[in-house]
């Protein structure tokens, strides 16, 4: 993942990665370190997500106490 892809994340193209990597990882039918590869994806683009979330969370409850 590079810097644009974590500055500009997109929550519903990462959720549907993260889907594919999980059918996968249970399929599975990769090697260890295919795993290995996919599993260290999925947590980038699941910290990612969870950053986008919290940074929406936050203007949220910023935009909540204005009004």
């Amino acid at each position: 993942m590079n810097f644009k892809e974590k500055e500009e994340i997109d929550i519903d193209f990462s959720m549907k990665k993260i889907k594919e990597i999980i059918e996968k990882l249970e399929n599975g039918e990769q090697n260890l370190k295919e795993s290995l590869d996919l599993f260290k994806k999925g947590m980038k683009l699941c910290n990612a997500c969870e950053e986008e979330l919290k940074k929406a969370n936050l203007e949220v409850e910023y935009f909540e106490k204005e009004n």
